[in-house]
Parts: C-alpha cells; structure tokens; sequence
C-alpha cells in the first residue's frame, strides 16, 4: 500500500492536472456505482422497480448513462 501511495504521490508531482482528474473519474465511478447498487437493491427489495421482461440491469449501462452526455 505505501507504494502505491508513492506512486500515486511521483504521479501528481508530475502531472498534477492529469492524476486529478483521473483520480476524480474513478472516486466519482465508484461512487457512482454503489449509489446505484443502493438505490436499486433498496427499491428491489421494497419491490417498486420491475424490470421489464427480457431487459437486465447492468452497471454499464448505469456508468454509460450520464458519461454519454461528454463523448
């Protein structure tokens, strides 16, 4: 783990713009993705989402989503 931390520590000393907004894209992935999980198994389980038949539930289609609106 600390070098991990190192690594992370030489990266943002060299390219301090470009480690943040990575490290911004994936803390906000993250989260993302448990809200997500959340709010879905939340609602799943007070059962107030039905999924239409045939259709499956993925996390990339829920990370796809908002990021679409930037590509």
């Amino acid at each position: 783990m600390l070098k991990l931390w190192k690594w992370y520590q030489n990266c943002l000393a060299v390219h301090p713009v470009k480690t943040q907004v990575i490290s911004s894209a994936i803390i906000w992935g993250v989260g993302d993705i448990a809200a997500q999980t959340i709010t879905y198994s939340t609602a799943k389980n007070k059962r107030q989402i039905q999924v239409a038949k045939g259709k499956k539930w993925s996390f990339w289609h829920v990370l796809y989503r908002p990021t679409k609106f930037w590509l």
